[in-house]
């Protein structure tokens, strides 16, 4: 049997042999054997191919399915937030108005995916508890968020300001069960610990069937994902405040939801259909119960589990026997409709143990594999210690100096290995070019996210900067090579060096600062989405202006910012602005360093949450 395996194969077994000795090694397959049918119990040992069979399917039927034609998103996107007076948040006077407005369509109802917390101005607050006090039926929410702890789990609920929600018809929570693979698929409906219901199930009552009766006493039913003929509707707030005509037949008699889903508010989740904004995923949950399409999981079922494992033991072991190696090309005609009656039905049994059980019963030559993949493992551990040396090679070794400029760049990863990037280069007899990006998560995956970055950038540069094929290069090889399971914001800047002018892209990353000679800060904003989450990447138009002598860009990472937030409960650009513009006004040999060391939630104790980086350029001043 060993002969007939392939060579890779053979040659595990050579070091197994020469390792443990063949009857050792015999002894450690049994046990290997009698290992793989009890892990394939527990829920951990196959969630992630649960899941992954789960979203394929998933994906496939989403657009089969038409939703409900009551539902229509109210959204504070990008054009919103460009047009409007304020900057984000609103004066609650100004959310009073849009309230109001909407109100005057006569909605079904109104549920305002926005939590009110403390008190603002006063005469502000009373506004707006007055505009959903009239309103009748206005829904507002709470977030619910549960942390293992070692003294058990500890649930925080975090509500709008009690006067607005003695305003409201009712409040209720909203909580996207994220799973171990950072993916929402499910949403709690209930959560009988605290008594507590949510918003999709209290907005659900408005029917005349009670939704509770659909759920057979399941408290985090799965979301129905629908997007045929587009989905549920969605319409920017700016369109309702321009008082197109054809508004107010899409919004009477339905019920609205109100939320953001413009890019820097970061309010954006991973589901099996792609990213998506808090607010889409609650109208699918809300979706999910007036459409009465609940589905459920018994991922973590025991019996269900060892009942999966039986079964795909006897078939596994029945077919093998009979027919041989050919025995396993009937899974390949079994399970496909065992994956279709689950969906079809909406009940989502457990297939993990089922497929674990079918191989591992029918060939030792998957033992084999696993015994090499252990070996492998070894190989990865000792090359994952040089993985800090690898990606520190990653960045600039020094500062640049050039034709009366200076480029300086520094990071802090939060662990080992970090997701952010930045790199510049003298790409031409007058022309500098800087790059910083931010890859989601965090550890080896973010890592190898940055060095694609780093393989794409170089590669692109060798034949000169040309933006539409930069971007698309950068972008494809980030898409192919990571398949959207990690994706990068990015900023990327041109300086001429004899004109003295700059152009500046956004690809979804925080906006950077200018600073004038006078010392005066402020943010440069221009329009751009993520590397990484579609083939075909468009480029959005740069951000051009003039350096004056003296004067400095900066470009950072959000985790700089996200820190001051978590740190002072306050607005952390504002934090962090006015952070930048103290230390700016100090003299530092190496300013993006000290930018970073100096930042305030180092004072705290806690573990850095994000990367810190920060990238600088600086047009020196006229001697």
């Amino acid at each position: 049997m060993i002969q007939a395996a392939p060579q890779s194969v053979r040659a595990s077994f050579t070091k197994a042999i020469a390792l443990f000795g063949l009857k050792p090694l015999l002894i450690f397959f049994l046990v290997l054997v009698l290992a793989l049918s009890a892990l394939a119990i527990f829920p951990e040992t196959s969630n992630k191919l649960e899941f992954w069979l789960y979203d394929l399917v998933t994906g496939l039927k989403a657009g089969l399915i038409k939703p409900s034609s009551s539902l229509v998103i109210v959204a504070i996107d990008m054009e919103t937030l460009d047009a409007a007076k304020h900057r984000w948040p609103w004066p609650r006077e100004e959310i009073a108005s849009v309230i109001s407005l909407l109100q005057s369509y006569q909605p079904k109802a109104i549920v305002i995916d926005i939590i009110f917390q403390g008190s603002q101005v006063e005469e502000g607050d009373k506004i707006l508890a007055k505009a959903i006090s009239d309103g009748k039926n206005i829904f507002l929410v709470s977030m619910v968020e549960e942390k293992q702890t070692s003294s058990g789990n500890l649930i925080n609920q975090f509500s709008s300001h009690e006067r607005f929600v003695s305003a409201a018809k009712e409040e209720g929570f909203v909580w996207g069960i994220i799973d171990s693979d950072h993916i929402i698929r499910r949403f709690k409906a209930f959560d009988r610990r605290l008594d507590l219901e949510s918003a999709a199930m209290k907005v659900a009552r408005l029917e005349s069937t009670d939704p509770s009766t659909l759920l057979s006493g399941i408290d985090s039913p799965a979301i129905n994902f629908a997007t045929s003929e587009g989905g549920i509707p969605t319409i920017s707030l700016s369109s309702v405040l321009g008082r197109s005509p054809e508004i107010g037949a899409l919004l009477k008699g339905k019920t609205l939801l109100l939320g953001t889903t413009a890019e820097p508010l970061h309010d954006f989740h991973s589901t099996p259909l792609g990213i998506w904004p808090g607010v889409r995923i609650l109208a699918a949950s809300l979706d999910t119960l007036l459409s009465r399409r609940p589905g459920f999981f018994f991922f973590d079922n025991w019996f269900y589990r060892l009942l999966s494992l039986g079964i795909g033991l006897i078939f596994g072991s029945f077919f093998t026997h009979k027919f041989g190696w050919k025995g396993n090309l009937i899974f390949l005609v079994i399970f496909p409709i065992v994956l279709i009656l689950s969906h079809a039905s909406r009940l989502f049994y457990p297939l993990g143990p089922f497929i674990y059980t079918w191989f591992t019963g029918s060939s030792i030559i998957l033992f084999a594999e696993y015994l090499k993949n252990i070996f492998n493992l070894q190989e990865i551990k000792i090359e994952g210690a040089a993985a800090i040396a690898v990606q520190e090679q990653l960045f600039p070794p020094e500062p640049l100096e050039f034709n009366g400029y200076s480029v300086e760049g520094h990071t802090r990863p939060a662990t080992m290995v970090g997701g952010d990037y930045f790199d510049y280069f003298k790409i031409s007899e007058r022309h500098i070019l800087t790059f910083i990006g931010d890859a989601t998560g965090h550890g080896i995956p973010a890592a190898l996210a940055t060095a694609v970055a780093k393989a794409a950038v170089l590669s692109d540069l060798s034949d000169g900067f040309k933006p539409e094929t930069f971007f698309s290069r950068v972008n494809f090889l980030l898409f192919s090579s990571l398949n959207r399971k990690v994706m990068m914001t990015a900023a990327v800047c041109l300086i001429d060096t004899v004109e003295n002018t700059f152009e500046y892209w956004n690809c979804g990353h925080p906006y950077p600062y200018q600073q004038k000679e006078n010392g005066e800060v402020f943010q440069l904003k221009a329009q751009g989405i993520f590397f990484g989450t579609k083939a075909r990447y468009k480029v959005g138009q740069p951000f051009k202006d003039f350096l004056q002598p003296g004067e400095r860009l900066i470009f950072y990472s959000d985790g700089l910012v996200e820190s001051f937030s978590e740190s002072f409960d306050l607005d952390g650009y504002e934090l962090f602005r006015e952070y930048l513009k103290n230390q700016l006004a100090g003299s530092h040999s190496n300013l993006s360093k000290a930018l970073i060391d100096l930042h305030p939630h180092h004072t705290t104790g806690k573990p850095q949450p994000d990367d810190f980086t920060v990238l600088i350029i600086k047009r020196e001043a006229k001697k």
